[in-house]
């Protein structure tokens, strides 16, 4: 393979690592509409396409380092570049290194973007587990210390001895 032939698949190689990340984010969101609908179908629907997503990403990633591996042997370097960033600045100035800088800069921007929603699922995720819990010892009387200042249940004690609740929530259902 040529050096050009090597640099033109690796440019069309991150081109479709941007629209698998377009497609990514994409999944994302309907990942965070389903968690904050309470929708377990969907949220199963949005992790399955993510999971064919991830497993294409891979796939591409592979072939960006067999493009790499290609591009060093066509222009005799001793060794691949191991980042995008290594590789552009051993790239000569022209048009494919404008090319494969916007593909990086995209792609890289495309992962960041990314990373942000998937930690604000993640946090989703962390306080829909913790309001589960809360429920479940809640329920169980297995709460301990309120932390309005009275255990849960203790409403009917608070309205015998003449004192109100300490807490919205310690009143009658």
């Amino acid at each position: 393979m040529t050096e050009d032939a090597a640099l033109a698949r690796l440019v069309d190689v991150l081109d479709d690592l941007v629209r698998v990340h377009d497609a990514l984010l994409r999944v994302a969101e309907a990942k965070r509409a389903a968690l904050s609908a309470a929708d377990p179908a969907a949220l199963k629907a949005a992790v399955d396409e993510e999971e064919t997503l991830i497993r294409l990403a891979y796939r591409l990633e592979h072939l960006r380092k067999q493009h790499l591996r290609a591009w060093a042997e066509a222009s005799g370097e001793a060794r691949p570049p191991e980042t995008l960033g290594e590789f552009l600045e051993r790239l000569p100035s022209g048009p494919q290194r404008e090319a494969l800088g916007a593909s990086a800069t995209a792609l890289s921007r495309k992962i960041a973007h990314l990373r942000q929603v998937n930690e604000i699922n993640q946090a989703l995720i962390r306080f829909s587990l913790a309001s589960i819990d809360a429920l479940l010892r809640l329920y169980a009387g297995a709460w301990g210390e309120d932390p309005y200042g009275a255990r849960p249940g203790r409403a009917s004690e608070a309205a015998e001895s003449g004192t109100s609740p300490a807490s919205f929530f310690d009143g009658k259902v």
